[in-house]
């Protein structure tokens, strides 16, 4: 069996919803290389596929993981910083949750009903 060992790896955490923290690992030396391979590309004005390595998960330990640094012109960042207007952020979901409490509401009420009167509505 062939061994291998990629330079990076990728630990990925997250706890309450909205936070995920990502981290590349990797030793000083390949962090420097990563960096200086970075400069030069950016000096030379090369297109992309830009700077590309393998990277293992660190949980998974997957050798398919593949990290791909490519340069971006703001206009290209501020697409992937919209919010998207769907109908499932400004309808659907304000609408599910109103009927979630309300039909929670009804069955609290009917619960005390039925054990203040001992039976359901009547």
């Amino acid at each position: 069996m062939e061994t291998f060992r990629n330079k990076f790896v990728i630990r990925q955490e997250s706890g309450h919803p909205g936070y995920c923290s990502t981290t590349i690992l990797a030793t000083r030396e390949d962090l420097a290389a990563l960096s200086d391979e970075i400069r030069k590309k950016l000096a030379e004005g090369y297109q992309p596929p830009f700077v590309s390595h393998y990277a293992t998960e660190a949980h998974g330990q997957s050798c398919r993981v593949y990290l791909q640094f490519e340069p971006a012109t703001e206009r290209e960042l501020d697409e992937y910083h919209k919010t998207k207007n769907s109908p499932w952020s400004w309808f659907i979901r304000p609408a599910l949750g109103l009927l979630v409490v309300s039909l929670t509401i009804i069955g609290g009420l009917s619960v005390w009903h039925w054990l203040l009167k001992g039976s359901w509505w009547r």
